[in-house]
């Protein structure tokens, strides 16, 4: 699998989590461990030949400090590094980001995911970071952020790639 066809996967299976997300579809198990959720995603299409390196996943994920998935290019390098988060804090945001931009990875990612179905108070709500914010906090550095947020409540969702490179937020359907 080339760069480009494995760039363009990732990011695909980013963007299908955040449409699961927001279509209340994610298996019960992706709520609580969401980078093992899309590992398993991205390693799924991988060819066979292509998910081992030197006896070693190709595709990694981790919890600690943030959820993380790792993909890893033929040569041993980092092709990719993926932070997800559920209802992160600000802080917990700022953290990934920074995280994100001492990367050597080729491709940075971020996959935040928001409800105000499962946040308990206005405090918390106001401690949600929005597109706008978020591409103030990417602008320039590298780093995609992928953004879904869903109020099931009121029947509302919406998903956005923003685009820190670009400096720009592109409003997707789901």
């Amino acid at each position: 699998m080339d760069g480009k066809a494995l760039s363009d996967s990732v990011k695909g299976h980013c963007e299908n989590t955040c449409r699961e997300f927001l279509n209340e579809e994610l298996p019960e198990m992706a709520n609580q461990y969401l980078s093992k959720y899309l590992a398993m995603q991205i390693d799924r299409e991988l060819p066979e030949a292509a998910r081992t390196l030197k006896g070693e996943r190709r595709v990694i994920e981790e919890f600690d400090p943030h959820q993380c998935v790792r993909v890893l290019t033929s040569e041993g390098g980092e092709h990719s590094m993926i932070i997800l988060g559920l209802n992160l804090s600000r802080d917990h945001v700022i953290e990934a980001v920074e995280r994100l931009k001492g990367s050597q990875a080729k491709e940075r990612l971020l996959v935040y995911l928001f409800t105000f179905d499962r946040v308990a108070d206005e405090e918390d709500i106001s401690n949600a970071i929005m597109e706008g914010e978020l591409l103030r906090l990417i602008k320039d550095t590298g780093v995609m952020a992928f953004f879904a947020m869903l109020d099931a409540r009121a029947g509302m969702g919406m998903l956005a790639r923003i685009d820190g490179n670009r400096r720009a937020i592109e409003y997707l359907p789901h």
